[in-house]
């Protein structure tokens, strides 16, 4: 059973991954099942005119869900009402499993042992061989025959059992947040906060998958998403200054 478990989760981060997919498939298979099959009345229902390029929007709030919808809104699946209001559901439960892995990814961080420990849960990473500062670094760690950093047992149990109350606080907080009646209202009808909120947990785990892993790609990607979201809602505008000082600093 040990080497079994060691195979499927050689490291913290591959065991906190794991739950990912299902973060997203039980609130998804939850909201598909209480869908709203039929117009909304309010917001939702302009919303739906809308996409079905019934009327026009009068103004530019969301101008990205309103592009995602209307192209939604050409699939040749079930009603219009329907599959708007599944494509917030998938939102919805993409939105979940964004803010598990962010949240779980946040206790580990903050709960890991050492240095050293959170070296050894990290992914491996590229390392620049002529980075003499990197090397420096690394240095002050004890090194095994093949050069790999060298941890000490105990402080890979203990990122181990960190990493298993990571998954717990994580699928706490993506219960608690997927099964709570305002956001499983909006995951059911049509309306962009879902779309939003996925948007908005994919840039923070992009971001912080650069701050961990020093990714430039992850860096650049969800920076550019920032700017662009930036005209979709007040949420990201708020974060922009945030992306833009970690690409100076990159």
């Amino acid at each position: 059973m040990g080497y079994i478990k060691n195979r499927l989760f050689p490291t913290p981060w591959h065991l906190i991954r794991f739950f990912v997919p299902l973060t997203a498939v039980v609130p998804f298979v939850a909201y598909y099942l209480t869908v709203f099959t039929h117009v909304y009345p309010g917001f939702s229902a302009f919303l739906t005119a809308s996409a079905a390029d019934l009327c026009r929007p009068d103004d530019l709030s969301y101008p990205l869900f309103t592009l995602a919808s209307r192209a939604v809104a050409t699939i040749p699946y079930a009603t219009l009402p329907v599959r708007l209001n599944l494509f917030c559901a998938g939102c919805g439960a993409l939105a979940v499993a964004g803010f598990y892995l962010f949240t779980a990814r946040m206790i580990f961080v903050c709960a890991c042992e050492d240095s050293g420990g959170a070296l050894a849960a990290l992914p491996p990473r590229t390392r620049d061989i002529t980075d003499d500062t990197r090397d420096k670094d690394e240095s002050s760690f004890a090194l095994n025959a093949d050069g790999s950093i060298s941890i000490p047992p105990s402080v890979l149990a203990h990122n181990r059992r960190v990493s298993h109350a990571a998954v717990l606080g994580g699928l706490g907080a993506a219960l608690a947040l997927a099964f709570c009646a305002p956001f499983w209202l909006v995951a059911t009808r049509l309306y962009p906060f879902t779309f939003d909120l996925m948007l908005f947990f994919f840039i923070l785990n992009l971001l912080f998958s650069y701050d961990q892993r020093e990714q430039l790609f992850s860096l650049y990607l969800g920076v550019f998403l920032l700017a662009a979201c930036s005209v979709e809602s007040s949420l990201f505008l708020l974060f922009l200054p945030i992306g833009g000082l970690m690409l100076l600093r990159s």
